[in-house]
């Protein structure tokens, strides 16, 4: 997105529609526009797509409160978690 305000021979379409919609001083808003558009031509093709229903079977279903509780009771499950607080605290200092 360097090439935004270089006119010349060189310049496409694509990046002429850039260089009208983006500030001269806010060139890196340029790609949170490609983003932008990247995003919504997913959703639309998405959109045009039927995907079939799940049905999940009873093992694949979640269980009761209880299941939860006794797997959080697990070591491995709190040593899991555990993991990651040194990284939640040491992002804040």
């Amino acid at each position: 997105m360097l090439n935004l305000n270089q006119s010349g021979i060189n310049n496409n379409w694509f990046l002429d529609f850039f260089d009208i919609i983006t500030p001269n001083h806010l060139l890196w808003i340029s790609l949170y526009w490609l983003f932008a558009i990247i995003s919504i031509t997913m959703i639309l093709i998405i959109g045009f797509f039927n995907f079939p229903k799940v049905q999940l079977k009873q093992d694949e279903k979640i269980g009761p409160l209880k299941t939860h509780v006794l797997l959080l009771k697990t070591p491995i499950v709190i040593i899991y978690f555990l993991e990651f607080l040194p990284m939640s605290v040491l992002s804040k200092v």
